[in-house]
């Protein structure tokens, strides 16, 4: 077990009280009332509408309620988290922040994503980084998926958000040669320079 001998409400709840698993990690909206668990993220109840259209292989949906979570969930928010997921956007395959999630979570950089997770907390077989030419390509069984979601020009959220805690973290790394934590705490959420915390 991750965090032998320590509590595991203890540890998800300190993990909640990080700077951006108070954020859905898609929209910047405070609170995010459900958890993709497979995908480590916490979302809102907007954003989790595409979510609840894939399979579960994609997004296994749960509510925001630590206490209601096996000891294996708690695990992918422990090892997860939407720090881990946007740091693994901006520093790894940043042409993902460029993508609607309805397309973004089928990609093969995702599907690597997710399958590390289950590497890191169950043990199984570690996965195939993929290289940038098929990063952004979406893997053959699940092209057939339709999740009729909706678009960022209509669905009232703004992706390009990720793109600019890109350039906070160059920005903030600079000086300290740290190119995997957010340094920011009035970072900005979404392209149009609006801090959602205000």
């Amino acid at each position: 077990f991750i965090f032998e001998g320590t509590s595991y409400i203890q540890k998800i709840e300190e993990k909640i009280k990080d700077e951006l698993s108070n954020f859905c990690v898609e929209c910047g909206e405070e609170n995010p009332e459900y958890i993709s668990i497979n995908n480590g993220i916490f979302i809102c109840g907007d954003c989790v509408q595409n979510h609840l259209k894939f399979p579960k292989s994609i997004s296994t949906i749960r509510k925001n309620n630590i206490k209601s979570l096996t000891l294996n969930e708690i695990q992918y928010l422990l090892c997860g988290g939407n720090r881990a997921l946007l740091n693994f956007i901006c520093n790894e395959y940043p042409k993902l922040a460029e993508l609607s999630p309805d397309i973004l979570y089928r990609t093969q950089a995702m599907v690597y994503y997710r399958q590390n997770l289950e590497y890191l907390i169950n043990g199984s077989i570690p996965p195939m980084k993929p290289s940038i030419k098929i990063a952004y390509n979406i893997p053959n069984f699940l092209n057939d998926i339709n999740t009729n979601a909706v678009t960022k020009t209509n669905d009232g959220c703004d992706y390009d958000y990720i793109k600019d805690i890109k350039d906070l973290m160059i920005k903030n790394d600079k000086g300290n040669g740290n190119n995997n934590n957010i340094k920011e705490n009035n970072f900005t959420l979404n392209g149009s320079g609006n801090n959602r915390r205000s």
